[in-house]
């Protein structure tokens, strides 16, 4: 088995790596919104049938009345509110972690990545 090589963390890129975060993200939620637009339709929608079968009933209902436009009605807005979110929570976060390595250099503590 191979030795693992280190990484020096303090030396990676992090714009890049909040760029492709912020992509991956976007990705995830992309993939993801067509069952958050089900699941909000399925619970406001009377009459609509328990469990799986409602969701697949739903899913028909949307794709008929909407096409594939209709699981993506107001991804832009959603997008477009997640986005500046998770820049100050990755900002933030890292902004405390260098603010608390510094403070607490002296005790001598395990690394932590």
């Amino acid at each position: 088995m191979a030795a693992r090589a280190e990484v020096d963390w303090d030396r990676l890129d992090k714009r890049l790596l909040f760029v492709n975060g912020a992509g991956l993200f976007s990705g995830v939620m992309a993939a993801l919104y067509p069952l958050s637009v089900i699941k909000t339709r399925l619970m406001v929608l009377p009459g609509t049938p328990p469990g799986i079968q409602g969701a697949v009933f739903v899913a028909r209902t949307v794709l008929a009345e909407s096409g594939v436009r209709g699981l993506y009605r107001g991804f832009g807005t959603v997008a477009m509110g997640a986005m500046p979110t998770r820049v100050i929570y990755l900002g933030s976060l890292e902004m405390v972690k260098a603010h608390c390595n510094k403070h607490t250099a002296g005790l001598n503590l395990a690394p932590t990545h």
